[in-house]
């Protein structure tokens, strides 16, 4: 790869004279001193920095969803294996926050840490595979310096739950790198193999890398003779448009999309939306994303978006042509700026699995960018490379020491950005009370405010907030059980009894709700209506259920819970 970023009439990577080397024409004729600033200066700057901007997030809590993943979750808190790995789960994540319960015990700092390793392990790794792409030094130490400090990452590596985008990025990035070397070394088939083994674990981390393949491909068809690609092969593209098919297919055999409750992701978007409405607001969701990659000063842990009710809507149809014309152009541009196809090809498959098009639980979340904004930072680095040449090109001398301080101010930025988000991810009050601000009309933000005021025992409070919650999304079933529940507290039975039949109501088979409202009738002495919900909560596996059946069976006066 020249300075130009176009591919050289000679060897692909991987076939330079030096094993190991970046694969560069002409590699093995640089100094000493230029390559222990490719090999160790630039990686440690970018480990240094990586680190430097989320710092603050050891002294962050257990937030979010790491309640349930982490602080009562018993399953890390023994030590086992293979049945760690049943099923197509997240498991790498539960794996490893296994070892960190057993070095960190309940100390949340540790937990942070580990998730601070694995974004340097990521940054690294990304760097090393735009090297091993024959990215020059300068343009991939820029890409991956944008990518350690863009503030977008916040939500994934601030959250300890959330440490599977990293564990991903980690394994995805090393397989590409064990693929990269397969496509060059004598040793093909071990690289290959090793490419394999590698990929494993990312699909055991997250199931977004499903698509690394297609990313490979395209690597493939940009820098790759014909005689040397393995994955465009007739029989390789067969045989993954099955495996596509099949797992698609295993996807959605239990879904009904004609009645959009049966589909469980859904109940994280606000309003009653169909299959249709969230799969054709894809589009314009990913404008949506470019613009945070962007200019990334509107991040904000939940988000509303309307969604598209039809594909003429003015903002839906421009957004898909958009699309369309950056497919259609960026093949016209790939023997011309293959280096940054590659960052924009990248982009575009790995939004794919959280575009949407299947819906997911969100239809804009922070952290679904983690991996596709590696391919953004390097478009932008190859952007800020080509303006550069078109300046020198008409003359102007000092173009490439001005677009890299634009560059640097761009990096400063960014890593401004990040130390000024994590404050807000600190705490779960800080994170909902943020949210409120910028997003007032998110159920998600209402709903973690009442679940703190009804930890602290401010039933009022909780009240509010949950009624708030079920304005913005009125199918909330634990949202009307959570609120009976601060009724009951607060001896409003009535008005109890009223939010749990809603809850039921919406959601039949919301245990917790069946189990309350028995509660509920034990309290008034209602000994038979308190026995039918308390037997529906045990048929729906509440583990309170039968001892308070029992409890009741042995003194019907008293209520039990």
């Amino acid at each position: 790869m020249d300075a130009r970023g176009e591919v050289p009439e000679t060897r692909p990577p991987g076939e330079s004279g030096e094993s190991g080397e970046s694969g560069e024409s002409g590699e093995s004729g640089r100094s000493d001193s230029s390559r222990g600033v490719d090999r160790w200066l630039l990686p440690l700057l970018l480990a240094l920095a990586a680190g430097a901007v989320f710092a603050p997030t050891l002294g962050a809590g257990f937030t979010y969803d790491d309640a349930n993943i982490v602080v009562d979750n018993p399953s890390i808190r023994t030590w086992h294996f293979f049945d760690v790995w049943a099923g197509w789960k997240r498991n790498v994540r539960l794996f490893s926050l296994m070892l960190d319960y057993h070095l960190y015990g309940d100390q949340a700092a540790g937990y942070h840490a580990t998730n601070i390793l694995l974004h340097v392990a990521a940054v690294l790794l990304y760097f090393l595979l735009l090297r091993r792409i024959s990215g020059p030094p300068l343009l991939s130490f820029a890409a991956a310096l944008l990518f350690a400090l863009h503030p977008i990452h916040v939500e994934a590596v601030a959250n300890i739950t959330n440490r599977k985008e990293m564990l991903c990025g980690v394994f995805s990035l090393a397989s590409f790198l064990a693929f990269l070397r397969g496509c060059g070394e004598p040793r093909r088939v071990a690289w290959l193999a090793a490419s394999v083994a590698l990929w494993i674990p990312a699909l055991y981390s997250k199931q977004v890398a499903l698509v690394l393949p297609i990313s490979m491909a395209a690597y493939e068809f940009l820098f790759l003779p014909a005689r040397r690609r393995i994955l465009l092969s007739p029989w390789v593209i067969v045989s993954g448009a099955v495996l596509v098919a099949v797992v698609l297919l295993r996807a959605t055999s239990h879904l009904d999309f004609d009645r959009p409750a049966t589909i469980p992701t859904l109940a994280g978007y606000q309003g009653e939306p169909t299959f249709f409405n969230v799969a054709i607001t894809s589009a314009k969701a990913f404008w949506m994303y470019v613009g945070l990659l962007s200019w990334p000063v509107d991040l904000c842990p939940d988000y509303v978006v309307e969604l598209s009710t039809s594909l003429l809507e003015p903002a839906t149809l421009l957004s898909w042509s958009a699309l369309a014309g950056l497919g259609v152009s960026s093949a016209l541009a790939a023997r011309r700026a293959p280096l940054a196809v590659f960052g924009l090809w990248w982009l575009l498959v790995h939004y794919l699995p959280v575009s949407n098009l299947l819906p997911s639980t969100f239809i804009l979340a922070d952290r679904y960018m983690y991996i596709p904004s590696m391919g953004f930072c390097l478009l932008l680095a190859c952007v800020g490379d080509a303006v550069a040449r078109r300046l020198e090109s008409r003359g102007f001398v000092p173009a490439r020491p001005m677009v890299a301080g634009c560059a640097l101010l761009l990096a400063s930025f960014y890593g401004v950005r990040t130390l000024q988000y994590d404050q807000h991810w600190l705490t779960s009050r800080a994170i909902w009370d943020y949210t409120v601000r910028c997003n007032p009309r998110s159920f998600r933000a209402h709903n973690g405010l009442a679940l703190d005021a009804m930890a602290a025992r401010q039933f009022e409070s909780a009240i509010v907030h949950y009624t708030r919650a079920l304005e913005f999304k009125p199918g909330f079933s634990q949202a009307y059980n959570n609120r009976a529940i601060c009724h009951g507290q607060l001896g409003r039975l009535d008005e109890a009894a009223a939010d749990f039949a809603a809850a039921i109501r919406i959601d039949p088979a919301n245990a917790d709700a069946h189990f309350n409202l028995g509660y509920l009738h034990a309290m008034r002495r209602e000994a038979d209506a308190a026995r039918a919900s308390y037997v529906r909560a045990q048929q729906l596996g509440h583990p309170a259920a039968s001892e308070a059946l029992r409890a009741l069976t042995a003194s019907p006066e008293a209520p039990e819970g």
